[in-house]
């Protein structure tokens, strides 16, 4: 029932696509139109990185070189299975699509065992829906999303009954072993994600800090980047504020170690290439980081822009140049 279910679903989707592009009707950018494209984004990042995925929360940053609409710039798949796919490689596809794939059987299951059982029914019909929404939509990345999601799994297995076996010893030493390791895992992510949130308050402080007191927001901004300092965003700020202030150096150090975290993101490289502008004018370095902002997003018209504009001021002051007058008086002389 579960494969039925998921078949119709794919085959009306397919069905949808297929009609939309064909012009019977349109979606708009913030509908299935949008969706398409994110897909077959995300099919392409497959294809160049099948093993390992660019990397967990990147999509939003390399989707611009690959997108072929003028769909807005997303920052996720808006499908799970290929977000995970495309970000953390074939493996991780395979075990999240397990996951699911296993919680539906098992729930289907369940219904049929407890027949009239209200809270299997509902299990069952909460995990169906949740897995194929899952297919046109991506948000395990929020938290009040992803906590009842994943108490579902757990409510499916308190829920399910246990299999007659016979008794066994407890094995004290290997449940103290799993413990601790699941203590450690908890209080990682507690530790991450404390960081991020007092990262993105103070960032926010900062951003409104600018106009009254410069100096001081840049200390905010840079002490919420010295809070989660792979996130290429407050980098960024830090970088922003650093360059209206005066502080040259802390704008490059700052740009850079954007793009340490996020190679993939142009909008720190377009932010590196105009502080190498306003420091050193247009240079050969200015140039490269331009081409490659252009690279990775090749659809924005701010960075073709700046790279065309760039490339002229070049192309005339190589012009002036020759028309100077030493020029031509040594061809003169000649």
């Amino acid at each position: 029932m579960a494969v039925v279910i998921v078949g119709l679903v794919m085959a009306v989707i397919g069905v949808l696509v297929l009609r939309q592009r064909g012009g019977s009707f349109h979606f708009g950018t913030d509908s299935l139109e949008a969706r398409t494209d994110y897909w077959r984004g995300a099919i392409a990042i497959i294809k160049d990185h099948p093993w390992a995925g660019t990397g967990p929360g990147t999509f939003g940053s390399i989707y611009p070189k690959y997108k072929t609409a003028l769909t807005e710039e997303a920052q996720a798949v808006h499908n799970s299975f290929l977000q995970m796919w495309s970000d953390s490689g074939v493996l991780a596809f395979a075990a999240f699509a397990g996951l699911w794939l296993v919680a539906v059987r098992d729930s289907f299951r369940l219904a049929r065992q407890r027949v009239g059982d209200v809270a299997a029914a509902a299990l069952c019909g909460a995990l169906v829906g949740w897995t194929v929404h899952a297919l046109v939509d991506f948000d395990l990345y929020v938290p009040g999303v992803a906590l009842p999601a994943f108490i579902m799994l757990g409510m499916l297995q308190g829920l399910k009954e246990l299999p007659e076996t016979d008794s066994v010893t407890p094995r004290r030493r290997a449940n103290w072993l799993v413990g601790g390791v699941c203590a450690v895992v908890v209080v990682a992510v507690l530790w991450t994600e404390s960081r991020a949130l007092a990262a993105a308050l103070i960032h926010g402080r900062a951003l409104q800090l600018e106009e009254v007191d410069p100096l001081a927001a840049f200390d905010e901004a840079r002490h919420a980047a010295e809070l989660a300092p792979w996130n290429p965003r407050l980098q960024s700020t830090v970088g922003d504020i650093a360059g209206r202030t005066g502080k040259t150096d802390e704008a490059f150090a700052a740009y850079r170690h954007a793009i340490q975290g996020d190679p993939y993101r142009a909008s720190c490289w377009w932010r590196l290439a105009e502080a190498e502008k306003a420091a050193h004018g247009v240079d050969a370095e200015a140039l490269r980081l331009l081409g490659r902002a252009v690279e990775l997003n090749p659809t924005n018209t701010r960075y073709s822009q700046a790279l065309a504009a760039a490339k002229e001021s070049v192309r005339q002051s190589h012009g002036s140049l020759l028309e100077s007058s030493p020029a031509k008086e040594a061809g003169s002389s000649n």
